[in-house]
């Protein structure tokens, strides 16, 4: 009859074994989403105009978080800052919280424009980019009402 000792270090190998393989694959797991999320949430390879989009739709999902919980949407002079910090200015929300951080800039490095109510979209408002050229109004702006 072995001993318990013995009986217990091949269990542990396997169970070491096993362990191995368990994290090998939870990391290349890991490995591919990272990759994968980068490309989804446009932080490498992708156009400037597809990151731009994806910047819209966070602040937007962001936007329509703040209605869900306060009943309106920001201002136009709380803008969009008040998805990052409490709006000190009329009507100052009762349920605030932070609903994004930091805010999302397009890939030329500027902040988004919050417009409300709408001009250009369907939406209650507007959230676009004034483009690499950074003028407001002109064929490259990209919003909310061209996604």
């Amino acid at each position: 009859m072995p001993e318990q000792s013995e009986s217990y270090d091949g269990d542990s190998r396997v169970e070491e074994v096993g362990l191995v393989i368990t994290f090998a694959i939870i990391g290349s797991a890991v490995a591919v989403l990272i990759g994968f999320g980068s490309q989804m949430f446009g932080t490498t390879g992708s156009p400037p105009e597809e990151r731009t989009k994806l910047s819209i739709m966070r602040a937007t999902v962001a936007l329509r978080n703040y209605q869900l919980d306060n009943a309106k949407f920001p201002t136009q002079e709380q803008g969009l800052r008040a998805l990052i910090e409490k709006p000190t200015l009329e009507p100052v929300p009762d349920r605030w919280k932070q609903y994004i951080d930091p805010l999302p800039l397009d890939p030329f490095g500027q902040e988004l424009k919050y417009v409300i109510p709408s001009q250009r979209s369907e939406a209650e408002f507007d959230v676009y980019s004034v483009g690499k050229d950074g003028a407001d109004g002109t064929d490259d702006d990209i919003g909310n009402w061209n996604l």
